[in-house]
């Protein structure tokens, strides 16, 4: 049995969040989601382990704020960049392997294998106690 299955997606298009979440839910995990940032960070401890969804366009700390957040946090989560407009060298995701990036369209099945991972490297950060 799998020690943790949760999933948060933040995404400030409801209609993709809640796609995002039918899929996720259908495929036995615990999904929350968060319409912006400042609200995920409200809910979220660093400490919480599992995958986040994140679109890089959004309102106010948008995508790229969440990750130097997160980073900086020492975070446990890993991060799955869902969107169709980025720039791999502006992201500046390389010295974190904690963050994935999916380009739009994607197949469910890339999304799933890329959670799977994201949660499973999330867990062994834990048990190495970082």
């Amino acid at each position: 049995m799998k020690q943790s299955r949760k999933v948060f997606v933040l995404d400030d298009d409801l209609v993709e969040m809640t796609s995002l979440k039918e899929i996720l839910t259908a495929e036995g995990y615990t999904v929350e989601c968060f319409a912006s940032a400042a609200d995920f960070l409200d809910y979220c401890h660093p400490t919480q382990v599992g995958c986040v969804l994140i679109d890089l366009l959004m309102p106010g700390m948008g995508g790229r704020g969440l990750l130097r957040h997160l980073r900086e946090s020492g975070s446990l989560l890993s991060v799955v960049v869902v969107t169709g407009l980025f720039d791999r060298e502006s992201l500046d995701v390389q010295e974190s392997a904690s963050v994935l990036l999916l380009e739009k369209p994607y197949e469910v099945s890339t999304l799933l294998a890329m959670v799977e991972d994201g949660i499973a490297a999330s867990v062994r950060r834990r048990g190495k106690g970082r």
